[in-house]
């Protein structure tokens, strides 16, 4: 199983308020999320690398996640 799609159902059956945020993001989401998270410092290039999106596609959705409020701030 994908660790995404594993992540995505733990947090469904585990705490379903964090559900219902969750429901709007798919697994590119998640990816970035999840790259993001693991180093702050990517640049959008070596992100939409990693998670399998175009460098356009990838910026668009981070700055959708930074301003839903999943990405508050970044560390290296």
């Amino acid at each position: 199983m994908d660790q995404s799609l594993l992540f995505l159902w733990i947090i469904r059956s585990i705490a379903p308020k964090v559900s219902c945020m969750l429901e709007d993001l798919d697994l590119f989401d998640l990816r970035i999320l999840r790259a993001v998270q693991a180093n702050g410092r990517l640049s959008v290039s070596d992100l939409s690398d990693e998670v399998g999106l175009s460098k356009t596609t990838c910026l668009n959705r981070l700055r959708r996640l930074e301003a839903d409020g999943y990405n508050r701030h970044y560390k290296g």
